[in-house]
C-alpha cells in the first residue's frame, strides 16, 4: 500500500476544512514520483459565496482545488519557484476538493502510483522539517535528477549593460522577447491596455555562484519574469543575436 501523505497547513476549523473529506483548506507535500523525480505541491481549496463573483475555472463546481504551487524540489533551480516550467499548465487544472480527485490528480499528472491518501492535522508531519520526500511510489529503481548547469562562459563576447563579480544585465529586444511564449502572453495583455514598456527597459539579468554556474536569470519587461533553467540557453543565442 503507497499513501500518499499530506500536511494540513490550512485552518483546520474554517468552514472549507470542514466542508470536504480532505479535511483541511489547504494541504502540501514532497512526493517522489515513479521516475523518481521528487516534487513539492500545494493544493488550497476555493468557495465561492457570491455566484457573481464566480471566475470561470471556478464554474460548475462547488468546493474548488486550486494549485498553488507545484515544481520539482531536486532541481536547485525550480526549488527557488512555485512552480515549474514542465509543470505550469498543471495550474490551470481545476477539480472537485476531495481526496478521490486529489488522488487521481497526482497519480495521474505527477507520473505517481499512490492508492489512498492521509492528511495529517495535528503536527505528525511538517514538509519544511525535512528536504526528504514525506511519500515515495518510485519503488527506488530510478536515476537521481542531474541539475541543468550553464557556465557563464556562454555570455563571453557580449557586453553588458553593467556587471560585477556575481551579476550581468544584458539588452534583449521587444522582437526577441516575443519569441518566448510567456512573455508573448503577457505583451499580449499590455496591448489589450494600450501599454508597451520602452524599448530600453527590456533586460535580462543574469546571476551565478562562485563556479561562474548561472543560478538566476530574470526578464525586466515592464514587470519581472523569473525563468525556467530550460530557457537560459535559447535566451542567451536571442541576447547574442541581439548584441551581434
Amino acid at each position: 500500500m503507497k499513501t500518499l501523505i499530506f500536511e494540513g497547513a490550512g485552518w483546520v476549523d474554517a468552514d472549507t476544512s470542514k466542508a470536504t473529506d480532505v479535511g483541511n483548506c489547504r494541504i502540501r507535500t514532497r512526493l517522489r514520483n515513479n521516475n523518481g523525480r521528487v516534487i513539492y505541491l500545494e493544493v488550497l481549496c476555493c468557495y465561492f459565496e457570491n455566484q457573481k463573483m464566480i471566475p470561470t475555472w471556478a464554474k460548475g463546481l462547488n468546493y474548488v482545488s486550486y494549485i498553488d504551487a507545484v515544481f520539482y524540489t531536486d532541481s536547485k533551480w525550480d526549488s527557488r519557484r512555485n512552480v515549474s516550467k514542465e509543470l505550469q499548465p498543471l495550474t490551470d487544472l481545476h477539480f472537485e476538493y476531495n481526496k478521490a480527485n486529489i488522488l487521481k490528480f497526482v497519480n495521474e499528472k505527477l507520473n505517481c502510483s499512490f492508492d489512498d491518501v492521509v492528511v495529517y492535522n495535528n503536527g505528525e508531519v511538517w514538509v519544511f522539517d525535512t528536504e526528504e520526500p514525506l511519500c515515495d511510489c518510485s519503488e527506488g529503481n530510478y536515476v537521481p535528477y542531474q541539475d541543468i548547469e550553464i557556465h557563464r562562459s556562454r555570455l563571453e563576447g557580449i557586453k553588458p549593460l553593467h556587471t560585477n563579480d556575481w551579476y550581468a544585465a544584458y539588452k534583449i529586444s521587444y522582437n526577441s522577447l516575443l519569441q518566448l511564449p510567456y512573455v508573448k502572453r503577457h505583451f499580449d495583455r499590455q496591448s489589450e491596455w494600450n501599454q508597451k514598456p520602452k524599448e530600453e527597459d527590456y533586460k535580462a539579468y543574469f546571476r551565478w555562484d562562485k563556479n561562474g554556474i548561472i543560478t538566476d536569470l530574470e526578464l525586466h519587461a515592464g514587470v519581472c519574469m523569473g525563468v525556467s533553467a530550460e530557457d537560459i540557453k535559447t535566451i542567451i543565442d536571442l541576447i547574442k543575436k541581439d548584441n551581434a
